[in-house]
């Protein structure tokens, strides 16, 4: 059967797809997916039909089916954006939309005759996820720019993956440094060669085509490089100069594309040997990008590497951490100072390394930039822009801002960014101790993602389902939704996603009183922070440890934990984090019998934790500023701490009954102390009733009481 369409044929029974005469290059499993997609107009081809009827028993992943319809887009010049074949339906699979009018028979074969449409219609959808693991961070979707410049194709075939890498020239004016020439240069072609998808012309054929007179001698200037690039139906060409420059080897790499666009990279590095490591890395992603990176080649901007470094940037920051991610954006955005999304990212990635000054100028820049604006783009930065508020402890003011970016996500249609919002005001009631209308808000942002398919952004919402049960009480639905979430996580293969659910999980533990299970969770997540770069997850989590080594009755490690955490929360200006630390501090002070850096602590942070206007903070500080005053024999100021709590938290609080407990047993009311362990008893959670039991027990038989009174720290 041959199927016409545009300047193509499609012979199913040879599974030959060729352009004006000329053969197309087709995997074979890529030309039987095509074959289904004809067969099925104008009907939709889904996933489970495609697998059935391409891949039969064998296991496949959907990344493997995008994989071969994405290679058939590319084959036929098609635009994910702007589709003129092959169009996604969502969570569905694939329809050929091209129209199929008119049939006749020939030669006993059916011919489908397809008119080329006068002109085709942009259909664009959303990019793929990246980052926001405290809470739901608006922007895990971006559109495609519809007045994308198109990229042209070749004018002659070419072969899929394949790259003529030119001999290094040394411009060093180092003699010695001549091996570079071909040494350096088949060390970078073994490392492309690794790559399942690129083969490299071999040098020999290389070194021959030089001595040909119909090639243009490498050494002119103006070179067409689009005659080298047909004479080995290459798609790419590399051409790389070595320089030293402050002691530094520069290679200054220019790639040539079939199609005849081009692209100059620079790689620097204190070796040759790194810099060809280096060089070979750039060009391995550039040219064999991973699944979903590839797809994005055409997208945003004219320039096809500095999309797929903006790609690279956010699946690298998704999977391995803000860390990673940061320097694609910062490439971005000094390559193209108007490129919005990238600017956007990037001040996404330093908030979370804890550069919140310069997060917060690259989103001002981007603000100023859409000033006056009703564009998707803007309404992402005014939803991070809430974010940094929050950090800042402004709940109003980041209430403020989502109020301002939902109409603009619905404006825009973008109804999983609006569904986020939702989700965020959740997260927000939730900071306010809220719980119901939290729980009530993430929910319904998790049935509007689930509907849309968006796993990062469900695990996110469940860790948040998770937290707030937890906080309320309900340790049994908290581990729940961090397992789902956790299991989410593994399986996309996000290590910030799994380092966030492994320290959550090492939280609950910890504060449910299984401290082995606390400890395996904390030192993985501790170890998964420290390598990923994530500041604000780094504080979390060294809140955790101080509580665990409390736990161990290590007060030197415990206090050296919790000033490291202190440090890092101010450093990075996140003030309910330093607030936690500060009360955390001052009982570990006490505890220690360092008295006066206790007072002085304590006296420190008061303006802060007043500032804050938190009332479960300015408790705990309160409570804690108590027990401190009560350990250097000040029972006058300890009752005057604690009568300055929220009258809730003196009444009904665990750590206030404890704290009480332990006053009246300082005054030798052993009776009074006994009541008010008994109500520290009923008031505490599940986990460490126990423990509580026992310091009621020994203050019963008046026995010493344990050293470090480890429950209050959590």
């Amino acid at each position: 059967m041959r199927f016409r369409f545009d300047d193509f044929e499609f012979d199913s029974e040879e599974s030959r797809l060729t352009v004006n005469g000329e053969d197309v290059n087709l995997r074979p499993q890529v030309a039987q997916v095509l074959h289904e997609l004809l067969n099925t107009y104008p009907k939709t081809l889904t996933k489970d039909q495609l697998t059935e009827s391409v891949w039969s028993d064998t296991f496949v992943s959907d990344q493997s089916i995008a994989l071969c319809v994405s290679e058939l887009r590319k084959a036929l010049g098609d635009d994910t954006r702007n589709p003129r074949f092959i169009r996604t339906v969502p969570k569905r699979g694939y329809q050929w939309i091209f129209p199929l009018d008119e049939r006749s028979q020939t030669d006993g074969q059916i011919q489908i005759i397809v008119p080329r449409p006068k002109r085709s219609r942009a259909v664009p959808w959303p990019a793929i996820v990246a980052l926001g693991l405290l809470f739901i961070v608006i922007g895990s979707f971006l559109p495609r720019d519809k007045h994308k410049p198109e990229t042209p194709k070749p004018t002659f075939a070419t072969v899929e993956g394949r790259v003529v890498l030119l001999p290094f020239e040394n411009k060093t004016g180092e003699t010695d440094l001549d091996w570079l020439s071909y040494g350096l240069s088949d060390m970078v072609r073994g490392t492309l060669e690794t790559s399942p998808v690129l083969h490299t012309v071999p040098l020999t054929d290389v070194q021959s085509a030089q001595q040909l007179e119909n090639l243009p001698d490498l050494n002119a200037t103006n070179i067409e490089y689009t005659t080298w690039c047909q004479y080995f139906r290459s798609q790419y060409l590399v051409r790389t100069q070595v320089t030293r420059v402050s002691g530094e080897f520069r290679f200054d790499c220019q790639i040539y594309v079939a199609s005849g666009s081009q692209s100059k990279r620079v790689v620097q590095a204190d070796t040759l040997l790194q810099g060809g490591e280096r060089l070979a890395e750039m060009l391995h992603a550039r040219f064999a990008p991973t699944q979903p990176i590839r797809e994005f080649i055409d997208q945003y901007t004219d320039d096809p590497y500095l999309n797929l470094t903006f790609a690279t940037g956010l699946h690298r920051s998704a999977l391995e951490g803000p860390a990673v991610g940061t320097p694609y954006f910062e490439t971005c955005v000094k390559e193209r100072p108007d490129f919005g999304w990238a600017r956007y990212y990037l001040a996404k990635c330093l908030r979370l390394t804890g550069e919140r000054a310069r997060a917060e100028t690259e989103l001002q820049v981007l603000l100023d930039q859409t000033e006056g604006s009703e564009s998707l783009m803007r309404a992402h930065a005014l939803g991070l822009q809430s974010v940094l508020r929050f950090d800042a402890f402004d709940i109003a003011g980041s209430r403020q801002l989502i109020l301002e970016c939902q109409p603009l996500f619905q404006k825009n249609q973008a109804m999983v960014d609006y569904a986020k919002t939702v989700g965020q005001l959740g997260y927000l009631d939730y900071a306010e101790g809220q719980y119901p209308s939290a729980i009530e808000r993430l929910k319904k942002c998790l049935d509007l993602v689930r509907e849309v398919g968006d796993p990062l952004t469900e695990a996110n919402v469940l860790n948040n389902l998770g937290m707030v049960h937890s906080s309320a009480d309900d340790e049994q639905s908290a581990v729940s939704y961090f397992d789902a979430a956790l299991v989410i996580f593994k399986k996309v293969g996000s290590k910030p996603g799994t380092a966030l659910m492994t320290g959550n999980m090492g939280a609950i533990s910890l504060d449910s009183g299984y401290i082995e299970k606390a400890r395996a969770y904390l030192n993985e997540g501790l170890d998964l922070y420290r390598s990923l770069g994530d500041q604000h997850g780094l504080c979390r989590l060294l809140l955790n440890m101080t509580i665990l080594k409390a736990t161990d009755q290590d007060l030197v490690s415990a206090i050296s934990f919790g000033q490291e955490g202190m440090l890092l929360a101010r450093e990075i200006e996140v003030d309910y984090m330093e607030g936690q630390f500060a009360f955390t501090l001052i009982r570990l002070l006490a505890d220690a019998k360092r008295l006066d850096e206790c007072q002085s602590l304590g006296s420190e942070v008061a303006p802060l934790i007043a500032a804050m206007k938190y009332d479960e903070v300015t408790d705990r500080f309160l409570a804690a500023r108590a027990y401190g005053s009560m350990r250097a024999g000040d029972l006058t100021r300890a009752k005057s701490y604690l009568e300055q709590a929220s009258p809730s938290f003196r009444e009904n609080h665990f750590v206030a009954l404890y704290t009480k407990a332990l006053m009246s047993l300082e005054e030798g009311d052993k009776v009074r102390a006994l009541d008010f362990m008994d109500q520290t008893i009923e008031a505490a959670r599940t986990g460490w009733k126990d423990v509580f039991g026992q310091i009621r027990n020994a203050i019963e038989r008046d026995e010493a009481l344990p050293t470090v009174s480890v429950v209050t720290y959590n």
